[in-house]
C-alpha cells in the first residue's frame, strides 16, 4: 500500500481513539484541546523526531524525515497523541499508565498491517514491543503530561504534589 495511505490510516485510528475518549470523558473543550495539542505537535514531534528517529537512529519511517513529512506527522500524529494525553489529565496514575500502554498497544498493531514506522534496537518482535509500548509510549506520555502541565493551566492528577 501507499506509505501517505499508511500514515493516513494510522492517523485515522489515533483521532478515533481521541474521539472515543473525548465522547466518554470530556464533553468539553475539544477546539482548545486539539488546537493548543497541534500546535504542540509540530513544536514538539519535528524535534522528538529528528533526535530520536534520525540522529539516533531508535525508529525510521518508511516516508523518511523529509521536511514535509515531518510537518504532517508533527501536526496531526504527534498533536493527537498529546491531545489524547491531554484528555487523560484527571485520571489516577494506574489509569493514566494502563490507558497509554493500551493506546500504545493499538498504534503498534496499526502499524504493524499498514507501516509508517519501524524500531531499529536489536531483539525479536515481541521484544521490541514490549519496550515500545510499555516504557516508550508511557514514557512519552509522561514527558507530553508534564509539557502540557507546563505550557497550560490543565494540571494532570497524578502529578500534583500533596504539600499539606
Amino acid at each position: 500500500m501507499n506509505p501517505w495511505a499508511n500514515l493516513t490510516i494510522v492517523i485515522g485510528t489515533q483521532l478515533l481513539i481521541f474521539l472515543f475518549i473525548y465522547y466518554r470523558r470530556e464533553k468539553k473543550h475539544l477546539s482548545e484541546i486539539l488546537f493548543k495539542s497541534l500546535i504542540m505537535g509540530i513544536c514538539f514531534g519535528i524535534p522528538f523526531d529528528l533526535i530520536f528517529g534520525k540522529y539516533l537512529g531508535i525508529y525510521d519511517y518508511v516516508l523518511g524525515f523529509g521536511l514535509i513529512f515531518l510537518f504532517v506527522n508533527g501536526l496531526a500524529s504527534f498533536g493527537l497523541w498529546i491531545a489524547t494525553v491531554w484528555l487523560l489529565r484527571s485520571r489516577s496514575f494506574s489509569h493514566f499508565c494502563y490507558s497509554t500502554i493500551c493506546i500504545g498497544m493499538i498504534y503498534e498493531l496499526t502499524n504493524y498491517f499498514f507501516p509508517v514506522w519501524s524500531w531499529q534496537f536489536a531483539g525479536s518482535f515481541i521484544y521490541q514491543e514490549l519496550v515500545v509500548i510499555i516504557a516508550l509510549y508511557f514514557g512519552l506520555a509522561i514527558l507530553v503530561a508534564i509539557l502540557i502541565s507546563l505550557t497550560t493551566k490543565q494540571r494532570f492528577e497524578f502529578l500534583k504534589l500533596n504539600l499539606k
